[in-house]
Formats: structure tokens, sequence, C-alpha cells
């Protein structure tokens, strides 16, 4: 058995145990002990140094990128309900061997990148966000300008730079599934990759289809496109006024306040529909129509939530714990990563069976 079968071999095992094999057999290999870090690699494989491990360690700062400007990067795992946990372990250990080599353009995440789970309420599905690995030695430089409101101006290029990996990550994983690179998972069921979580208005979904769509890598210009608009509400339960009234409750209702608050599926649809159109016409885009079979590019919407901030214009009502925001990601046919279902175009399948 050649050293790259071995390779291959050892990292399916250390799936099956979730945890490190060791590479020694005299007990010297105190990394098979405590998983505190591991071989980052690129997509295809090849080692790029070791990394301290924070993959299944909730981000409880989350909530703050997530309602600031573009929000976080990351991807939506779904998954059968009390399978959270399971789920989560199992999503970033199919993550972490295909993340991208760093540093990356600009020269972004130096340190490498990180995936963290972000605490919120619901079940079946589980948001890991992918970020920059901070730098130690520059923490206390970071800590002085902790309070400035105002992100430094580097921070949306190395956002955006950080985005345009996740397609790829999401990407190289349904790949290695299908060709049985990576086995089957047994809980996590779809992956979708989030480039932009925004506010509900048009606005902001506007500017974060943009973001989207430069993220998706997907080139428009000169060309015909058809799109489709996938959508899932993940938050139905908290302040929802679509959830438990009636029609005429709702329209009795219809301020300015409440319909800020609308996350229903025809609302959403028909924003974010909106806003891919612009984005691809100003991209290039000769042609535009809708497909719901077998479209050039899906833009996946989400519906989530965090907990409330502080922050003005966080999204939260008066008295609510938790923030909805809008998770984008654009994904081409080219990915290989969605599929045609009965109800719908739908995420590649990854599960078991």
């Amino acid at each position: 058995m050649d050293d790259d079968a071995l390779e291959a071999l050892r990292r399916e095992a250390e799936m099956e145990m979730r945890r490190k094999a060791p590479r020694e057999l005299d007990g010297t290999d105190l990394r098979a002990k405590r998983r505190k870090t591991f071989d980052a690699q690129d997509g295809d494989g090849a080692t790029g140094g070791e990394a301290d491990e924070s993959l299944e360690r909730y981000e409880y700062a989350a909530p703050d990128a997530i309602v600031r400007g573009l929000g976080c990067v990351g991807f939506v795992v779904t998954c059968s309900f009390q399978r959270e946990k399971s789920a989560t372990r199992e999503a970033t250990e199919m993550l972490r061997p295909r993340l991208p080599t760093t540093p990356l353009a600009f020269g972004a995440a130096a340190k490498g990148l990180r995936l963290n789970p972000v605490k919120m309420p619901g079940r079946g599905f589980v948001l890991i966000r992918m970020s920059e690995r901070p730098d130690p030695d520059a923490a206390a430089a970071d800590a002085k300008g902790r309070d400035d409101p105002h992100p430094r101006p580097d921070d949306d290029r190395t956002r955006a730079t950080v985005a345009a990996e996740v397609l790829g990550v999401v990407t190289r994983t349904v790949a290695d599934v299908k060709a049985g690179r990576c086995p089957a998972p047994k809980f996590v069921e779809k992956m979708t990759p989030v480039t932009v979580t925004c506010a509900f208005d048009g606005a902001a979904i506007d500017a974060g289809a943009v973001a989207a769509l430069a993220a998706s890598g997907f080139d428009a210009k000169g060309r015909d496109v058809s799109f489709a608009v996938s959508y899932h509400n993940r938050f139905k339960t908290q302040g929802d006024p679509t959830v438990g009234a009636g029609k005429d409750a709702v329209d009795a209702g219809d301020t300015a306040a409440t319909a800020a608050e609308r996350h229903g599926r025809r609302e959403v649809i028909e924003a974010v529909a909106g806003g891919v159109r612009a984005a691809l016409t100003a991209a290039g885009a000769t042609g535009l129509s809708v497909d719901l079979r077998d479209p050039d590019v899906v833009a996946f919407a989400e519906v989530i939530s965090v907990p409330a901030t502080a922050e003005p214009g966080g999204g939260a009502g008066k008295g609510e714990r938790f923030t909805r925001r809008l998770a984008l990601g654009l994904v081409p046919k080219s990915s290989d990563a969605f599929e045609r279902r009965k109800k719908g175009i739908m995420p590649a399948s990854l599960k078991r069976g």
C-alpha cells in the first residue's frame, strides 16, 4: 500500500473514530490523545502544515458578525431533528480537509481559516461559520479598536476573499462524497454555502445579491442566464406573523414595522429574485429567465436567527430575544451542488441511503 492510499485509509478511520489516529506506534504521538491540532490541507488533500483546532466550539461572538454589514460566511447544514450535535461534528470533519490553502488572495487568512458552529434556535439545521483565524500577535492592536462601530478598510475585502472560497469547499465535499473519496455522512443531509447574511429591506438584499454573485464566480457577461430561488425559513416560531395568524390578522398589522418582520416565502423569493436580476444585469447578462427545472444558477435563501444584539439596526423588535437575517448563497449549475427533487430544487443530498 503506497503512502497516499495509507493516508486516505487513516483519514477515513479518523472520521469514524472522531479523533486523530496515531502517526507513531510507540505512544509518542500526543496529538492522537487530545485533539488540539489538525493537518491543514488544500482541496487536493496536500498537507499545508499544522493549525490550532477550534472546529467544534460555538462562536458566541458570531451574532455581531452576522448582523454587521454583509454579515458572515459559512455553511448551512441540515440534519434530522435532535441530531444537530452529531451533524456539527460530522460536517466539520468533512469540511476541514477541503478548506483552501492559505494565505488567500491579498494575504487574507495568513494564519489559516477556522470553522465554528453558531449557537441559534431551531432544530434540524446548523450554521457553521468560516472565518479568518486571528493572529495572536495582533490581538492587542485589534483590542484597541474593538469598540469602533466601523470596520477597518480591509475588513470588507477580507470578508469577500473568504466568501469566494465557500462554494469551492462545498463543491469539493459534494464531489468527494459522490466519488467515494469521502465516506457518505450518517447525520449530515445537505450542505449549502452562505456568502452573505443581510437584513430584509430591499437595499440590503440587492447589495447581498451582488456580493453573493461575486463570491460564486459565475460569469454572466454576454450570455442568457436562467436562475431560480430556493427558500427555507429556519425560524418559524418566534414572532413570525405568517405563523398562527390568518390573512386578516396579518393585513390588520400592515405597518412599516410589521412589514419589516415578514419573512414569508412569497415576500422573500420576490425580493431575492429582484436582487439577483439586478446583479446579473449589472454583470452583463444579455437575457434573464426563471427556470425551476434546470437553471444556470440558484440563489439559496435561508431565514435564520441569532440572539439579538445591542447593535442599532440589529433587526430584532422590541422585547424580542432573536434577530432574523437572510442567509444567501448563489450556486452555479457547474458546481453539481444542487439537484431537482419533487419538492423543487434542493442542495445535493449527501446522506447515506
